[in-house]
């Protein structure tokens, strides 16, 4: 397991590299309470507008896990809401532990004491996607019956493409259009 302290340093350093305006972090700062976490805190809420650093703090505080606290990647689980919210999370992820590598090396510190992170063993992903992933793992029965969850966009072409011509859809110019036609312009009803 790395130092805390070391590993600080080596935030330090990452965050940095190309930029001229870096402030060092303050070891008893709020930015740091939030990568170290420790053994008796349960919850972890940062609440701040876009932009304010949110995602660059949750991974440090990942980072701090893996490294810093030595839990094994494939026992870590992060969610986001959004599939591009678990994409900018986990390109962050994999670029910011590979800087933290980097420096790691050109401080002469070798494997022993800054092991690989192994960031893409982390469960990471939507709420519906870790829970997709987690019953097709454990659930047979799921897993066999190639159950898989679908979003808006696919419930709404796939009772289209089953019900449209039974409820009046038209496409040909000699049938005039039907009620399902006008339904499928209104984007609220088809939401629905």
């Amino acid at each position: 397991m790395l130092d805390r302290s070391v590993f600080l340093d080596l935030v330090d350093e990452v965050m940095a590299e190309g930029r001229a305006e870096h402030v060092p972090l303050d070891r008893r700062g709020p930015q740091c309470q939030i990568m170290a976490v420790g053994d008796d805190d349960r919850v972890l809420q940062i609440l701040a507008g876009p932009g304010s650093g949110k995602t660059e703090n949750l991974v440090w505080r990942i980072l701090f896990e893996l490294l810093v606290r030595g839990t094994p990647s494939d026992r870590v689980l992060v969610t986001t809401f959004t599939r591009k919210a678990a994409t900018e999370l986990q390109l962050r992820l994999v670029d910011r532990a590979d800087a933290v590598l980097a420096r790691a090396r050109a401080r002469g510190l070798g494997p022993d004491t800054v092991p690989d992170p192994h960031v893409h063993d982390l469960r990471l992903g939507t709420l519906h996607s870790l829970c997709d992933s987690l019953l097709a793992e454990f659930d047979r029965k799921y897993q066999e019956e190639g159950t898989e969850l679908i979003d808006e966009h696919e419930t709404t072409v796939r009772l289209a493409r089953s019900y449209r011509f039974a409820l009046g859809f038209s496409t040909t110019a000699a049938r005039p259009r039907g009620p399902v036609n006008d339904a499928l312009d209104v984007p609220e009803l088809v939401a629905l």
